[in-house]
């Protein structure tokens, strides 16, 4: 079984101050996500897999480092006496050793960086997604900004094909021969995806966007670059 959980998800009611979501929505996916590792959900259910989707994933590995320390901590927390906080049900293993097998992440806001740092959040957990139709998303310029982030990171062609397709089909129980014929008519190939393009073609890129009222997806695009 495979659950999906939304980027933001269980953020509460912010009234006249709906902005601040933004400023939250990294926090609530990185609590949603160590609250099911830490807990021993996988422990108890080896079979279930889950994702965190509409989600940039460069705060993965701070976080998962983060949950080691927590979890380490509160394993010797509990062999203390007498003991402050008693935690029996934590998960057996490191929490980021869960992270692959049971947990992926939806890339679905791109940016340079995340693809550059797809080794420490790990390329058999990354989805590449177009998050239509939010005005932070790529769609509409997929190939370029394919290129503009897995071409310029120099992605592998088997690291691609997990990116684009096999984590998700992995995660979904998709069928991928049953997709072939569809992927040959409509594309993109891997050669177009993996093209380097110029610093000059990803300037006109994200101007495109912003001039189409996209300034979102280019600046969000442009973190770390």
């Amino acid at each position: 079984m495979s659950i999906n959980f939304h980027g933001g998800n269980g953020q509460p009611e912010l009234g006249a101050h709906e902005g601040l979501h933004g400023l939250d929505h990294g926090f609530f996916a990185r609590r949603c996500i160590a609250h099911m590792i830490v807990s021993g959900v996988f422990d108890r259910f080896p079979d279930l897999q889950a994702t965190m989707t509409e989600s940039m994933a460069s705060w993965v590995p701070p976080a998962l480092h983060d949950m080691d320390v927590g979890w380490e901590a509160m394993n010797a927390q509990n062999a203390r006496k007498p003991v402050l906080m008693r935690d029996d049900a934590l998960c057996e293993r490191p929490p980021s050793s869960y992270w692959g097998p049971s947990f992926y992440i939806g890339v679905s806001v791109v940016n340079l960086h995340e693809m550059q740092q797809r080794y420490e959040i790990g390329v058999d957990t990354m989805m590449y997604g177009l998050d239509y139709p939010h005005p932070e998303g790529p769609w509409g310029q997929s190939r370029t900004w394919m290129q503009a982030s897995l071409g310029k990171a120099g992605v592998r062609e088997d690291e691609a094909r997990k990116i684009l397709a096999e984590n998700a089909a992995r995660l979904y129980h998709v069928d991928l021969d049953a997709l072939q014929p569809v992927v040959e008519r409509v594309g993109p190939t891997l050669d177009e995806v993996l093209q380097v393009p110029a610093d000059d073609e990803v300037d006109r890129l994200l101007d495109e966007m912003r001039a189409a009222g996209r300034e979102l997806a280019a600046r969000q695009f442009s973190i770390g670059r």
